[in-house]
């Protein structure tokens, strides 16, 4: 039991770190995570240290369910502050990975902690068809950000929307609509929707289904999906680049359908 209690607090302290600066919210929450498990303050002060001395590799538990609990307490730890961002989303993917938890159920688990919910997703989704043509360039831009906090629960319908020809109601078409979605799964971070950004990327200057601003978008997304360390840039030598990428080493790891 005891070591049990010190994993899942290590796990913690470790995830805190990882994330940055250690906000007041992170704190209590770690503090509360201490008195549920029992731990001494001895007990804590020697995991702090430990971590601080570069002990960061998280620790596997002894069982799946002690896997599903630990992760549980991570979940908690990173929604201490009100919301989980995208980078946050991304160390718990791999911590999950770790810990041998598949993919749906840290979704299934994050989808809980998020309150996330397919019907409600689709509705502002559907909002965004309805009044795109009618809000400023702020509210577009906080009405796409607002779809952030649903995490890898949003991509698929993103991309479901990505691949449509519907265009907004008043809209000529759906071109404009596609570059924030492009920008809005980039932000989520998920690496599933580079095979469809990339099609974007690859569609010809003649398309009528893409244009510059949607291939340019779409280059910088993949770059920044792939940790953007390649020269994808906003711009017409980013769709170079990626093209080039894409048939000579891109279309290997990411050539999954997601939908």
């Amino acid at each position: 039991m005891a070591d049990g209690r010190l994993t899942t607090m290590h796990n913690a302290l470790v995830l805190a770190l990882t994330m940055g600066k250690i906000s007041e919210d992170e704190k209590h929450h770690i503090e509360r995570v201490r008195d549920r498990l029992g731990i001494s303050a001895q007990e804590f002060k020697q995991l702090v240290e430990e971590v601080r001395q570069g002990s960061r590799q998280i620790r596997l538990p002894a069982s799946p369910a002690e896997a599903q609990h630990a992760l549980q307490d991570l979940i908690d730890l990173t929604q201490a502050d009100g919301r989980i961002d995208p980078v946050e989303r991304h160390v718990l993917e791999k911590i999950a990975h770790h810990l041998g938890l598949s993919d749906e159920m840290l979704d299934g688990m994050l989808n809980a902690a998020t309150g996330a919910n397919e019907q409600e997703i689709q509705g502002k989704l559907e909002e965004i068809y309805l009044h795109l043509g009618d809000w400023s360039g702020e509210v577009r831009q906080s009405r796409f950000a607002e779809l952030e906090r649903f995490g890898r629960a949003a991509v698929l319908p993103l991309l479901r929307m990505l691949e449509s020809y519907r265009a907004p109601d008043g809209a000529a078409d759906a071109l404009e609509l596609k570059v924030f979605i492009v920008d809005t799964l980039a932000a989520l971070g998920d690496r599933r929707a580079i095979y469809y950004l990339a099609t974007q990327v690859a569609l010809s200057e003649n398309s009528e289904v893409s244009n510059d601003a949607v291939r340019f978008a779409a280059a910088a997304a993949i770059g920044r999906l792939t940790g953007g360390e390649k020269p994808f840039t906003r711009d017409a030598a980013g769709v170079a680049a990626v093209r080039q990428w894409w048939t000579l080493e891109g279309i290997k790891d990411y050539n999954t359908l997601a939908l």
